[in-house]
């Protein structure tokens, strides 16, 4: 298996997170993230529903959506 790192978001309310996992992609069946990863990922998705920075911080990038209006 051939390791990846890769970013992926995470949308909750106005709030995504940027969460770098590592793909790991054997050839036959394409890339799949390993299973700490899939953890990490719901975990920063539960500390985002509950409006938790502090745990999102050290696992994710942070960002906020705005929306943008018409002018």
């Amino acid at each position: 298996m051939k390791p990846c790192r890769v970013k992926k978001l995470t949308h909750e309310g106005d709030r995504v997170a940027e969460v770098e996992v590592q793909m790991l992609d054997d050839g036959a069946w394409g890339a799949m993230r390993s299973k700490p990863d899939a953890l990490k990922r719901e975990k920063v998705r539960q500390a985002l529903r509950t409006g938790d920075s502090k745990t999102v911080e050290p696992m994710a990038r942070l960002h906020r959506l705005k929306p943008r209006h018409a002018a």
